[in-house]
């Protein structure tokens, strides 16, 4: 799905060139196979091999496919990965047919929602303040998007080493399903992090009444399925940005102070940081 955040040294060219390399040599006879696996030409893979370009999100996410991998298996050193994938949701054939029948009807959009959902899509920067960042707003990258009649949010987030948790890795993925539901959007995720915890999260948004509306506030509630009483409250804003995913990832996510001139008057509004600096 997408991405986000300031990498520093984890998004240096060499270190995703050589786990490319490796990965693929990794899981196929050879580069060209790979390449055709991930679905791209033999030369554009040397491109990147050799550092040439860079890919888009949408390649990023091929290549992990392709490869067996997570996202940050690219990005990162060798020495920070973690041999955990980012598990899928549950097959709704393993839950109970009562509560099949009310999923699929949450998810059976009529075309004026899925049009009203559409109006949101785009690229964005998240801004989450919560609690356990303490003086910090964690800034990330996501994409809200549609395929086939659903709608889909997808997120990458990086933790520098004061803003990071025994259960969160450096680099944070998630990727949720965004329903609308009493005119608000919810985005609903369920993945794993490091460690054996699972992160299951909510996120209500009030959408756009527009199109070229910059900015969409809302608030979060996440909680770990294997801790007990583990709540993490957040305030949210998504602002829609516009550029290379990759690029907007490395100038702008990552954890920011409450003070940081960056931070947008809208979002220091929302979060009512001009009464805590």
């Amino acid at each position: 799905m997408r991405f986000t955040v300031e990498l520093g040294e984890f998004m240096q060219e060499e270190y995703f060139s050589k786990n490319l390399r490796r990965l693929i040599l990794a899981k196929y006879a050879n580069l060209s196979n790979g390449a055709q696996a991930i679905g791209i030409n033999r030369q554009q893979l040397n491109k990147y091999l050799k550092g040439v370009n860079q890919p888009s999100v949408e390649i990023l996410k091929r290549m992990a496919s392709a490869l067996d991998v997570t996202i940050d298996m690219l990005l990162m050193p060798p020495a920070h990965h973690h041999p955990q994938r980012v598990d899928t949701p549950p097959d709704t054939n393993d839950l109970n047919d009562k509560f099949i029948i009310n999923y699929k009807k949450l998810c059976s959009f009529s075309k004026t929602n899925h049009e009203m959902l559409g109006i949101n899509c785009g690229s964005y920067l998240i801004y989450h303040n919560s609690g356990f960042l303490k003086d910090h707003i964690l800034v990330g990258y996501s994409q809200i998007y549609q395929r086939n009649h659903t709608t889909y949010m997808s997120t990458l987030m990086s933790f520098d080493g004061e803003g990071r948790t025994p259960l969160l890795p450096r680099l944070y993925r998630y990727d949720a399903i965004v329903l609308l539901n009493s005119g608000c959007l919810h985005c609903v995720r369920m993945n794993s992090l490091a460690g054996p915890d699972t992160d299951l999260g909510l996120m209500i948004f009030r959408p756009k009444r527009i199109a070229s509306d910059k900015h969409i506030f809302g608030h979060g509630l996440t909680t770990g399925l294997s801790a007990v009483g583990s709540i993490a409250q957040s305030e949210v804003v998504l602002e829609q940005v516009h550029g290379r995913a990759l690029s907007i990832f490395r100038r702008h996510c990552g954890l920011w102070r409450f003070d940081d001139d960056r931070l947008p008057k809208a979002v220091r509004d929302h979060f009512n940081l001009h009464e805590r600096t």
